[in-house]
């Protein structure tokens, strides 16, 4: 766990400086993470889904097609690991759509796979939840990305209604969240 939060925390600082060392680093500890960790490890969807989430960094700075075929394998493995009811798998499936989403917008295929990802993950996290405005913001940027691609506008009016929604007002105050989205 603590070579995950390592990783975690060399991602972040890459987020924050740009330092190149600080992502292969992050891709390096978070491999070694998952490499160590048991097939029936609770956390492991966990850490592969976090190597997911390196590798298309990696991926934006340096356009090795390697390293985002890699990411989708890491998050399809980790959805696949992570046992159902997981408190991270919503996150861990919205982590695979946006690598698929990345993958979409170079290839312009993948798209609806995006979309999905991102729906399943959004009706997974209860309204009032902290990780609700994510899910959301994942949803309403790939509905965008979508109708960019399709132009269907009812993907657009989509997107900026769960875009309008994703801010988290509170258990008791959920006015942001009445937005309706599609199954």
């Amino acid at each position: 766990m603590r070579l995950s939060n390592l990783a975690m925390a060399l991602l972040g600082r890459h987020e924050y400086t740009g330092d190149g060392t600080d992502l292969d680093e992050s891709i390096e500890a978070s491999r070694a993470t998952v490499e160590d960790a048991a097939p029936d490890e609770p956390a492991r969807g966990k850490f592969l889904s976090n190597l997911g989430t390196a590798l298309p960094a990696r991926f934006e700075r340096t356009g090795d097609d390697r390293d985002l075929h890699a990411a989708i394998d890491a998050g399809e493995e980790a959805v696949r690991t992570a046992p159902a009811g997981h408190p991270d798998l919503p996150a861990i499936r919205s982590n695979l759509g946006a690598a698929i989403q990345t993958r979409a917008e170079r290839t312009g295929a993948g798209h609806d796979d995006a979309v999905q990802l991102a729906r399943a993950a959004v009706h997974a996290v209860p309204a009032g939840h902290l990780d609700r405005a994510l899910v959301l913001v994942s949803l309403g940027t790939a509905l965008h990305e979508r109708a960019e691609r399709t132009g269907e506008s009812k993907d657009l009016d989509e997107a900026i209604a769960v875009l309008r929604a994703r801010r988290w007002r509170g258990p008791t105050e959920q006015s942001g969240e009445r937005t309706a989205i599609a199954p």
